[in-house]
């Protein structure tokens, strides 16, 4: 029964060019798009080791994450440290549902003596740019790139400052602790609170962004999706058709057993 439970979910969730894209009218200022990539970072890492069932709601949760970044995003960036076999079962399950999500594999390095190995998904939507799903996994999670990768990514810029052209992070998968006994998360979490900071404080500094600095009733940092925000949704109902293909049935059970 655990895995059918999310096979059911995430039969409900597909195909993604049924949920409408969000199309902003007005792009962020430059601080409150930095602020808002900051405090949008999200985790899918369980910290309840001891509980059977933690791959349902694992998988249900990174599923969810996805999905829910297609009509906002242009890119979701997935930040995983390798650990043991719970960890190796979690990227092979990512590995194994992107196509089964309709996105075609962009990338896949592994390379000798990297700091990293680094995926990407894409999937075309309606009316913007592609969809794109990043996954980076590090074997070290003090690693000076994870800090230089992410305020690469994390830095504003106009062209991704406004829905459906957002970009958002989330750690997917991480150890509980490492060889030597420290915890992962909490040399992760310094990790990532530092390279957010240091994107915002690059931000404060660049002279860049003008145009949006200039534009006034740009919309909150909650993001509501109210008269500012236009959805492509007739168009969607007009493509979707009849629902028959979804998510083949005990798929997902398969991927994390």
């Amino acid at each position: 029964e655990d895995m059918s439970r999310a096979d059911w979910v995430v039969d409900h969730l597909l195909p993604l060019c049924r949920h409408p894209l969000v199309f902003q009218e007005k792009p962020f200022q430059k601080m409150q798009a930095a602020r808002l990539a900051q405090s949008n970072v999200d985790t899918n890492v369980l910290a309840t080791l001891a509980i059977p069932a933690w791959r349902v709601t694992w998988a249900l949760g990174i599923v969810t994450k996805i999905v829910s970044a297609y009509p906002l995003c242009k890119q979701l960036i997935m930040v995983a440290v390798k650990g043991g076999p719970a960890t190796d079962c979690e990227i092979r399950f990512v590995e194994h549902v992107m196509p089964l999500l309709g996105f075609s594999v962009a990338t896949h390095t592994v390379e000798q003596h990297a700091a990293a190995r680094h995926w990407q998904w894409r999937i075309e939507r309606p009316n913007a740019s592609p969809y794109v799903v990043t996954m980076l996994q590090w074997y070290d999670p003090r690693h000076v790139s994870i800090t230089s990768t992410l305020v690469s990514m994390l830095t504003p810029y106009l062209e991704r400052a406004a829905a459906p052209h957002l970009i958002r992070v989330v750690v997917a998968s991480s150890p509980l602790l490492n060889t030597h006994g420290e915890s992962v998360h909490a040399i992760l979490n310094n990790t990532i609170n530092a390279a957010l900071q240091q994107a915002v404080q690059e931000a404060e500094a660049s002279p860049a962004w003008s145009l949006a600095d200039t534009l006034k009733d740009t919309p909150d940092t909650t993001m509501p999706l109210g008269p500012r925000f236009l959805s492509n949704s007739e168009q969607t109902r007009q493509l979707l058709g009849p629902h028959d293909n979804r998510f083949p049935e005990t798929q997902t059970r398969q991927l994390l057993v």
